[in-house]
């Protein structure tokens, strides 16, 4: 994600035109936004398993709710930028609302080194997203998301978690 947030300009070249160029920037608020639709609709598989589909269409109603309202308020203002801030603010506001419907029905919680994890991803994100709005595309810009992706796989690996899920690709590996 912050690879893709990092070079929005060649991307946007590469698999449009160039024609498409001014809404390049607009990657830097839709990714991470991204990011948590997909933690949302993780959190949620267990209310769709176990067939708790009322809770299920009213989360996706919410997030639909509060995007459409959003965008309707802060497009004629911002224009594009402002229906992505509306999206980001959709999807954010939903993964919080997922996790307090799952854990009123299921004994969910949310662990240290799930919130340390998030965190950290967070971080990385926000890193790049101030790099890509502060600094034109060029080697400066991916030197700080490079930099600032080190930083956060090294910070990474000092999980235990982290660490024994390498340990068992590379056996995995070894004995292919």
């Amino acid at each position: 994600m912050a690879a893709i947030m990092a070079a929005g300009e060649p991307i946007v070249w590469l698999i449009l035109s160039g024609k498409f160029l001014p809404v390049a920037p607009l990657m830097l608020l839709f990714v991470p936004a991204e990011l948590m639709r997909i933690l949302a609709e993780t959190i949620a598989m267990p209310l769709l398993a176990r067939r708790r589909l009322k809770a299920f269409t009213l989360l996706f109603a919410f997030q639909t709710a509060v995007f459409v309202g959003g965008a309707a308020l802060a497009l004629p203002r911002l224009g594009l930028t402002g229906a992505a801030i509306a999206y980001g603010a959709a999807t954010t506001l939903a993964a919080i609302a997922t996790f307090a419907t799952c854990r009123a029905h299921f004994p969910l919680k949310f662990e240290g080194r799930t919130a340390v994890a998030l965190v950290r991803a967070l971080l990385l994100l926000g890193v790049v997203m101030f790099a890509g709005s502060t600094m034109m595309f060029g080697w400066g810009r991916l030197l700080v998301a490079a930099t600032a992706t080190i930083i956060w796989l090294g910070w990474t690996l000092t999980d235990e978690g982290a660490r024994g899920v390498l340990a068992r690709l590379r056996e995995r590996r070894e004995v292919q």
